[in-house]
């Protein structure tokens, strides 16, 4: 009792000042690199890191330990400062504050001094048993979290599932693993997680990290992983971590929107997710249908909502293929004529499609190795609860994610569901802000208030329901979104039906991009394996294709890494130029790498 009245006589004094005075957001250092969007840097903090904050360069983010009476501790137990209040003053301009905890009381001292509003930008850490800790902070605007899982070692790869269920109810979407974990990037970065890599201080670590696509670096000394970082200066852009590409409404350029055969057509093109559209039928089960009004593809006129009807009455009407005003010729999302081949698959056997449940259909692609996007069309909270017993049921956590433009179900998930990991979708422009997620004028907020202004807009909104960032791909703050990075922030842009923008995006380091022709980079090779012909032998890359073939890499150059670490280690990286090309037509160049290896002996 003597200690809680102690902390709170600490912030009542503190009171006055901190209100009338918030810390602006961060004005995070950047690496010159080639490489869009590249790893945010976070430091263990040492003895050094009220100067460090100073210095140029310097990390994105400083994590720093802090007791009950909110004294600021290094990563050594080294006292930083005497108040938290002192410590953020001196540091939060120039780097985030991360503050890392391991009791119920640090986190209740902490949220009592962040409720004073004095610092928003900043994140709450802690390992994955005491995840509560983390979301009683993170429940306060402007405060993300981040869940450390590195105790959990290689085994994090067999409770991936575990981990989006407890990192999103905690709100955190910054998930950090262990190297030896670091297969499980891809797996989380896909359902809009930030996927962060605890890097021992040495450049084979580092260079490993850059390698695989890590959207974060957590190290106790920052300058070698900024030179690791900076090691990448291509004449175009370094992707180390491609982005996903999501089948709209499945492959909708040649088969029937939202059917099976989209599906398994997006999947066999390389989509890394399907994108589906649900809504609650009147009697309590969930379909895929786009639209509110069966009307467009099912020829039902006379009901204007298909949640008016049981899933029976939705399946009793197939889909139309012969009506002159309604059916799939005219009104697919890609319409037969302007399809991938003039028609669409199935059109002249006239299959006949109808509306599938979401049970259904996830029986069918469950084995799949896709991701599912399912984007809830409708308003009815109560097909949240549906659709986690589903996931409960067919083992699904882990696999896919929740997007919407619809406020009352991102509010209902974020309040009842908080498991459920987030995608808002949103415009850039003005809307309905009641019932759409509205992130405002971003650009111009960047313009005219400088570029953290426009993050911390951005960051307020999509706190309010742990959520990743989704515009419209025309209307999106590309410097507003890569500062955004260093908050946990991925993006994911929608929808794209013309090569160029869809090439020009590939190339930014966006986190992912919904396309209606998921055939576009089904030949983009993603990634670079090497093969070994004999032992010592320089490795052989080989190009493997979104689609699954192999591509052997001619023009492929085998490049000296510089010492990142002062490590000793001699290191080469396999760089290999590709030409993005869409349909025969080349929109640049980007360079794929290898993991990095030791010079061969002989």
């Amino acid at each position: 009792m003597k200690k809680r009245f102690l902390l709170f006589a600490l912030l009542f004094c503190l009171m006055g000042r901190a209100l009338s005075e918030t810390l602006p957001y961060t004005k995070v250092y950047e690496p010159e690199t080639s490489w869009p969007m590249a790893a945010s840097v976070c430091w263990r903090a040492g003895e050094n890191a009220l100067s460090a904050a100073q210095n140029e360069p310097r990390p994105a983010v400083g994590l720093v330990w802090i007791d009950d009476a909110l004294k600021v501790y290094d990563r050594s137990g080294a006292l930083l400062s005497a108040s938290v209040d002192q410590y953020v003053r001196a540091c939060a301009g120039r780097v985030i504050p991360a503050f890392y905890l391991s009791s119920a009381s640090q986190a209740e001292a902490l949220r009592a001094y962040l409720s004073l509003g004095t610092l928003e930008d900043c994140f709450a850490a802690a390992d994955y048993e005491n995840a509560s800790f983390v979301q009683s902070v993170c429940a306060l605007p402007h405060v993300r979290g981040i869940l450390d899982c590195t105790a959990l070692g290689a085994s994090a790869l067999g409770v991936l599932g575990d981990i989006q269920i407890r990192a999103s109810a905690a709100l955190c979407k910054t998930v950090l693993l262990s190297p030896d974990a670091a297969e499980g990037l891809r797996c989380l970065q896909r359902l809009g997680f930030s996927a962060w890599i605890s890097c021992p201080n040495d450049s084979l670590s580092l260079y490993t990290a850059c390698a695989r696509g890590a959207n974060g670096l957590v190290v106790d000394e920052y300058l070698p992983a900024i030179r690791a970082i900076c090691a990448f200066q291509d004449d175009a852009p370094s992707l180390l971590r491609v982005p996903f590409v999501i089948g709209h409404r499945g492959d909708p350029s040649t088969f029937a929107e939202n059917t099976l055969d989209a599906a398994f057509g997006a999947l066999s093109e390389g989509a890394d997710l399907l994108e589906t559209d649900i809504q609650l039928s009147s009697d309590g089960e969930i379909f895929i249908l786009h639209d509110h009004s069966p009307a467009r593809l099912l020829g039902i006129t006379k009901v204007e909502d298909a949640e008016e009807l049981t899933l029976s009455q939705l399946q009793a009407q197939p889909y139309l293929w012969d009506d002159p005003e309604y059916g799939l010729i005219q009104n697919n999302r890609v319409p037969a004529a302007l399809s991938r081949y003039g028609s669409l698959f199935g059109q002249n056997e006239k299959t006949p499609y109808r509306v599938l449940s979401l049970r259904e259909y996830l029986e069918k692609i469950k084995d799949a190795s896709a991701a599912l996007a399912i984007e809830i069309k409708s308003y009815d909270p109560a097909i949240l609860d549906g659709l986690c017993r589903l996931a409960d049921e067919m083992a699904l956590w882990g696999r896919f994610c929740v997007i919407s433009f619809n406020v009352t179900i991102l509010e209902a998930a974020q309040r009842d569901y908080p498991q459920l990991p987030l995608i808002a979708l949103g415009f850039a422009a003005d809307g309905d802000t009641s019932q759409l997620p509205y992130f405002g004028q971003l650009d111009l907020i960047s313009l005219f208030q400088g570029r953290e202004a426009a993050v911390r807009q951005l960051c307020g909104l999509l706190d309010r329901w742990n959520a990743s960032y989704s515009p419209m791909h025309v209307l999106y703050a590309r410097s507003v979104a890569a500062a955004a990075r260093h908050r946990g922030v991925t993006t994911w842009l929608w929808t794209y039906d013309q090569p160029s923008a869809f090439a020009q995006d590939y190339l930014s380091g966006v986190s992912g991009l919904t396309t209606d022709y998921p055939w576009w980079s089904e030949d983009f090779p993603e990634r670079i394996e090497l093969t070994y012909e004999k032992t010592g032998s320089w490795p052989v890359p080989v190009g493997v294709t979104r689609n699954g073939r192999r591509i052997l890499q001619p023009n492929a150059q085998p490049i000296p890494l510089p010492d990142a670490a002062g490590s000793g280690d001699t290191l080469y990286i396999w760089r290999c130029p590709q030409q993005l090309e869409i349909d025969g037509k080349s929109y640049g160049t980007y360079y794929l790498y290898s993991a990095p290896f030791p010079r061969p002996q002989n």
